[in-house]
């Protein structure tokens, strides 16, 4: 049976706030140290609760605890050596209500562990639970997200013996931590605990193994958790995991082809569907193909087609009027363009006349 303890004398004062700590600073009996860039805050039982501003917890994700469905991207396993257990699931098999769901524990359960509401997750595989005997049913707990997340906290009580934290950042659970029951003295309130991950790291599990040899009750509450940002990587609005571009800013996710490769980064796509693919068009927004071009009002009585680069002679023409400094210039540069089509076998002699009436710049 498990007896509570009077704090030892060199446990952390519980009339501090908070407490951070990473590799090589012990400022508590068992020190909770660093995995990487990985860091904890341990803030003490002295205020209880506290709000989330405070834990720095404000917009992260809550789970209380109070029914069985678990938030989006969280589950919960809760393992037994010695009585099996349940999960990885999104749905308890069952919520626990301290003050109800342990009466033979002789009180050491009890409401007062509640950071909000009446119910949180024990570290138990299934109810009812008949005594608070060390029995090996004391489980480990399992927190998992299978998105990622960037931070994680929660409450814990009744915690009598220290709790060894493992991270899975992504290549499997590794020890991250010892967080010693001193904190908030043996039993009753423990503290709450966050753990953020450091720069490039992502947090997809917290393994929390109470070092008393799965025999210790644990009350877990306040469970917050921060998903990983959407990654944009052109900034254009859309998700990466949505983005037929992401590398390439195309909001408006355009697929001519339809084979799911946007158009702005499709070697093969086409945007104004002229047949000249959009890494190759020079002009891979040309207006239609076809028609007879006007020059301000002109008829030239020329077509417009389609040349080898993938633009038209409209474009052409559109870029002469939007570059020409003064309309001699313009003049001159539709003169060109006159020659060089003509070259190609095009007989474009009115585009000059009209352009000369122009006035255009």
């Amino acid at each position: 049976m498990k007896t509570n303890h009077a704090p030892c004398s060199n446990a952390m004062p519980s009339t501090q706030g908070s407490y951070r700590w990473t590799l090589g600073t012990i400022l508590v009996l068992l020190p909770v140290v660093s995995l990487r860039a990985a860091t904890v805050s341990a803030f003490s039982p002295a205020v209880w609760p506290r709000a989330d501003a405070d834990l720095g917890v404000v917009g992260h994700v809550l789970e209380d605890f109070e029914d069985t469905t678990l938030s989006a991207g969280l589950q919960v396993q809760v393992q037994s050596p010695s009585l099996g257990g349940y999960g990885p699931t999104g749905t308890l098999p069952f919520t626990f209500d301290p003050a109800q769901d342990c009466l033979t524990c002789g009180g050491v359960f009890n409401a007062s562990l509640m950071w909000d509401g009446t119910h949180g997750l024990v570290n138990r595989p299934f109810l009812p639970i008949t005594s608070y005997a060390n029995d090996g049913g004391w489980s480990d707990v399992y927190f998992l997200f299978e998105e990622g997340v960037t931070s994680v906290g929660f409450s814990y009580g009744q915690a009598d013996a220290n709790i060894v934290i493992s991270l899975d950042l992504g290549s499997g659970f590794a020890f991250f931590a010892n967080s010693a029951a001193s904190l908030g003295g043996s039993g009753g309130r423990n503290g709450y605990l966050r753990i953020d991950a450091g720069p490039g790291e992502i947090i997809h599990g917290v393994k929390l193994d109470n070092q008393a040899g799965n025999l210790d009750g644990i009350l877990f509450d306040h469970l917050t958790f921060l998903p990983v940002p959407d990654l944009d990587t052109d900034d254009d609005g859309v998700p990466d995991d949505e983005d037929n571009c992401p590398g390439t800013p195309n909001p408006g996710q355009s697929d001519s082809d339809g084979d799911g490769i946007g158009d702005a980064c499709d070697p093969t796509g086409d945007s104004d569907g002229d047949g000249v693919p959009d890494a190759a068009d020079q002009c891979p927004n040309s207006p239609p193909v076809g028609g007879i071009i006007l020059i301000d009002g002109c008829d030239t009585g020329v077509a417009n087609v389609l040349l080898a680069d993938g633009c038209t002679i409209a474009d052409r023409l559109n870029e002469l009027a939007a570059t020409a400094r003064n309309h001699g210039e313009f003049v001159r540069g539709v003169a060109h363009l006159k020659n060089s089509l003509r070259q190609l076998g095009i007989r474009a002699e009115g585009l000059q006349r009209c352009a000369g009436r122009a006035r255009i710049p």
